[in-house]
C-alpha cells in the first residue's frame, strides 16, 4: 500500500463530494491511518435508487453516500435535501484507489453526517417514534471502481422484533387518507390455541405520507405472540390509536379493528381479509378541542412520602368543569404522565364550546375520578395541573403548550389517610354490569356526619382478579377530611347508583354486596402534622341471595320525518331489524340472539325484552344482513336508516317504551 501526502489526499477529496465535504471532517483518522493508493485512475459510481415515496417522512435532510476503507469513511457525496432528489441519482468518485471500499447510503435527517440507524439489538420502545431514527438506508461491502454499483434505498420500521417475524395483507381506504398511517400492537389472550400474548405492546409508524389507494403490505421487525391489531390514521400526532368519534375523543379519523392476531416467530402471517379504512361518521368535518403535551414536575419528587409518589402505572385523566354549570366531563388518556424530556402528547376533539376549568391529573388511587385534596371529597390525586378558565373555540383544535404535574404541597397536612383492600364479586350479564364502589361511613355517636366515598366509579375497571374464580381485588387511598369520632365502616357495591347503601335484601333494587360493616375509631389530626394514617382491616364484599328483578323494554319504531325506508323494490332483499343494547357500567348485547326480525312490512312488532335494572343506551337499525350486528355508524358506509336512545330501569320505572323515529346520519 502506497502512503500519500495529505495536501493531495484533501485535493482530491473536495474535487470529489463538493464544498459539502470539507465542512463534515470525518476523515483526519484515515489520514492518519493510511490511505488505498489514490493513483488507482478508476472511479467509483454508485447509482442509488429511492424507496417508496409512500414510506417517506417529508421533512428537512440531506441525500448521503459515504466511501470507507477497512472501517475507516474516506469521501462523502451529498445528493442533495430532501424532496428536491430525483431517483435513480448517481455519485461519483475518483482517485480513491484500488479499494475494497465499503458504501453506505442514507437519508440523513438532521444533516449531521453521522449515520444514526435503528438500534440493536432492537426493543419495544424504539418502536414508537421510528422517525427519531435514521432508517432509510443501502449498504454494500467489497466494491471495487470500474464498475457501476446499485443501491436501492430501503426503509426500516425500527420495529422490537426481527425482521422474518412479519405480518402481511391488503390496506383498502375509503378515500384518500393524508395523515400518516399506523399499526398498533396490543398484547391479547384471545388468540387460544397455546398462543400467549407477546411480550411487549408497541407501534410501527407504516405509511408516513398517508394512503391514497389500496395497498398491499408486509410488516418485518415484529415480536411474536397474540396481539391485538388497530391499524389507524395518526391525524392528531399522538401514535396511538384515538378516534375522534371513540370515548377517547382523539382526533384520528380513521380507525380499524383487526382483531386478535397470533405472530409465529420467523414467518409471516397473512391477513385472511384486506383491512377497510373508512371514516368515523361520527366526526365532524372540522374538529373542536384541545391539544399540548404533559409532564410531570420530576425537580419535586424529593422528599415526598411513599404514599404520595406517582406510580407508574397510574392513570392520567383529562377533566373540564363548565363555569356555566352543566355537566363535567373527565376523560381516561390512555397513559401515564412524561417527562420534560419526553413529554406525553395529547388530542381531546368533540368538546363543546365554552369557558370551562380544566385539571389534568394522576389518577392515583384508580377511582377514575378527580379525587385531590382541594375537592370536596378529597383523594390522594395530588399530582395536577389546574387551568382556572379555558376557552373551548368551534372548529379549532388548540395548542395549549406544556401542562405540568406539580404536587399540591399542603395536602399531607390536617387530614384522614384511609387505606385498605376490598375483595369483591363479579356477577355475570346485565345484573353485574360496572357499579360504583363506595365505603359509607356511618357515625355511631351523635357527633361526626354520614360520609358515602367513591372508591370507583366502575368495579369492573379497576384492581385484580381474586383468587376465587369471579371475583376481583382493589386496593385504595383516600386522603380525607373526616371528623373525629367513632364510625361504622361498610364498603359496598353501588348497584343502584344513588350513593347510599340499601340491601337488596330489603329493597329488591337495592345493592347486591356489601360487608356487615367494621368499627373504625378516628382520633382528631394534629393542626401542623402528618396526615394521620389508618389502615382498614381487608374484607370480602358478599352477594346477598337476592333475584334480580325482571324489567323489560317495550321499543317501538317509527320513521323519523322526511325518511323513507331503503330498497323496497321487487329484487332488494329483504331488511332485518338490528338491536344493539348497551347499559352504562359496560355490558352490551345484541338482540335478537337466535332469530332475526324481519322489518317488512314496516312497522315490524317487536317483543319485550327483559332486562335488569340499570341505565341503557339502545341502537336500532335496518339491515339487509341478518347477522352479528355491527353498529352502522363504527362502519364504512352509508347509514340509510338508524335511531337511538337513552332510558333508565329502577323501581320508578320497572317498564320503558321508547319510540325510536328511523332515519339517515349518525350522532355528532
Amino acid at each position: 500500500m502506497q502512503r500519500v501526502d495529505r495536501s493531495l489526499v484533501l485535493a482530491s477529496l473536495v474535487a470529489c463530494t463538493g464544498p459539502a465535504a470539507t465542512e463534515e471532517g470525518p476523515f483526519d483518522a484515515g489520514l492518519e491511518a493510511g490511505l488505498p493508493d489514490a493513483t488507482f485512475e478508476a472511479a467509483l459510481e454508485v447509482v442509488v435508487d429511492g424507496p417508496d415515496p409512500q414510506t417517506l417522512f417529508r421533512r428537512t435532510g440531506l441525500w448521503r453516500v459515504r466511501v470507507s476503507w477497512e472501517g475507516i469513511p474516506i469521501a462523502d457525496r451529498v445528493l442533495g435535501e430532501g424532496d428536491t432528489v430525483e431517483f435513480p441519482s448517481t455519485a461519483r468518485f475518483e482517485g480513491l484507489g484500488a479499494g475494497p471500499f465499503d458504501l453506505l447510503a442514507w437519508f440523513d435527517r438532521d444533516g449531521d453526517a453521522r449515520f444514526e440507524g435503528c438500534p440493536f439489538p432492537p426493543d419495544a420502545t424504539t418502536a414508537v417514534d421510528p422517525g427519531r431514527f435514521e432508517n432509510i438506508s443501502a449498504a454494500a461491502a467489497g466494491v471495487v471502481p470500474g464498475v457501476p454499483v446499485a443501491l436501492t434505498l430501503e426503509r426500516r420500521l425500527c420495529g422490537p422484533g426481527r425482521p422474518e417475524t412479519a405480518l402481511s395483507g391488503q390496506l383498502e381506504p375509503a378515500r384518500p387518507i393524508e395523515a400518516g398511517i399506523y399499526f398498533a400492537f396490543r398484547p391479547s389472550e384471545a388468540c387460544g390455541a397455546g398462543v400467549g400474548p407477546g411480550p411487549a405492546e408497541f407501534t410501527l409508524s407504516a405509511l408516513p405520507t398517508g394512503l391514497a389507494a389500496p395497498l398491499a403490505f408486509r410488516y418485518g421487525e415484529l415480536l411474536p405472540g397474540c396481539y391485538e391489531v388497530t391499524v389507524f390514521s395518526d391525524d392528531d400526532g399522538d401514535q396511538r390509536p384515538s378516534p375522534c368519534g371513540g370515548p377517547a375523543r382523539g382526533g384520528d379519523r380513521f380507525v380499524t379493528t383487526v382483531g386478535a392476531v397470533a405472530l409465529v416467530a420467523g414467518q409471516t402471517v397473512a391477513l385472511e381479509a384486506p383491512v377497510g379504512l373508512g371514516p368515523d361518521a361520527r366526526c365532524a368535518e372540522v374538529l373542536t378541542g384541545q391539544s399540548g403535551r404533559i409532564w410531570l414536575a420530576t425537580d419535586q419528587l424529593d422528599g415526598v412520602p411513599a404514599g404520595q409518589r406517582p406510580s407508574a402505572e397510574a392513570p392520567l385523566r383529562y377533566s373540564l368543569v363548565p363555569l356555566n354549570g352543566g355537566a363535567a366531563l373527565d376523560l381516561a388518556l390512555g397513559r401515564t404522565a412524561g417527562t420534560p424530556e419526553a413529554p406525553t402528547k395529547f388530542t381531546i376533539t368533540g368538546l363543546v364550546p365554552g369557558d370551562y376549568r380544566r385539571v389534568v391529573y394522576l389518577d392515583m388511587d384508580g377511582d377514575a375520578q378527580l379525587s385531590s385534596c382541594g375537592g370536596l371529597s378529597s383523594g390522594p390525586d395530588l399530582w395536577t395541573h389546574v387551568t382556572e378558565r379555558v376557552a373551548i373555540t368551534p372548529d379549532l383544535i388548540e395548542d395549549v403548550g406544556d401542562l405540568v404535574l406539580t404536587r399540591a404541597l399542603d395536602c399531607d397536612r390536617t387530614r384522614t389517610l384511609l387505606s385498605g383492600r376490598v375483595d369483591y364479586p363479579v356477577e355475570s350479564g346485565v345484573v353485574g354490569s360496572g357499579r360504583p364502589l363506595r365505603l359509607e361511613l356511618n357515625p355511631r355517636s351523635a357527633e361526626g356526619e354520614r360520609r358515602s366515598l367513591l372508591l370507583a366509579t366502575n368495579h369492573l375497571e379497576v384492581g385484580v382478579p381474586a383468587a376465587d374464580a369471579g371475583r376481583r381485588v382493589f386496593e385504595f387511598q383516600r386522603l380525607e377530611r373526616l371528623t373525629p369520632g367513632s364510625y361504622l365502616a361498610r364498603f359496598f357495591l353501588d348497584t343502584d347508583r344513588d350513593g347510599l347503601f340499601g340491601s337488596c335484601e330489603l329493597e329488591p333494587f337495592g345493592d347486591r354486596a356489601a360487608d356487615p360493616g367494621t368499627a373504625l375509631d378516628l382520633p382528631p389530626v394534629a393542626a401542623d402534622g402528618a396526615a394521620s394514617p389508618q389502615v382498614l382491616p381487608e374484607v370480602q364484599l358478599v352477594a346477598p341471595a337476592c333475584v334480580a328483578p325482571v324489567v323489560s323494554v317495550e321499543p317501538t319504531l317509527t320513521l323519523a320525518e322526511g325518511a323513507v325506508l331503503p330498497g323496497g323494490g321487487p329484487d332488494d332483499p329483504p331488511l332485518y331489524v338490528r338491536i344493539e343494547i348497551t347499559e352504562a357500567g359496560g355490558w352490551k348485547e345484541a338482540f335478537p340472539q337466535r332469530e332475526s326480525w324481519l322489518a317488512e312490512p314496516f312497522p315490524p312488532s317487536l317483543p319485550a325484552l327483559r332486562l335488569a335494572p340499570g341505565r341503557f343506551r339502545m341502537v336500532v337499525w335496518l339491515d339487509v344482513d341478518p347477522g352479528a350486528p355491527i353498529d352502522p355508524c363504527l362502519t364504512v358506509g352509508q347509514v340509510d336508516a338508524r335511531a337511538e336512545v337513552e332510558f333508565s330501569l329502577s323501581a320508578e320505572t320497572p317498564t320503558a317504551s321508547p319510540v325510536l323515529a328511523l332515519g339517515a346520519g349518525c350522532p355528532r
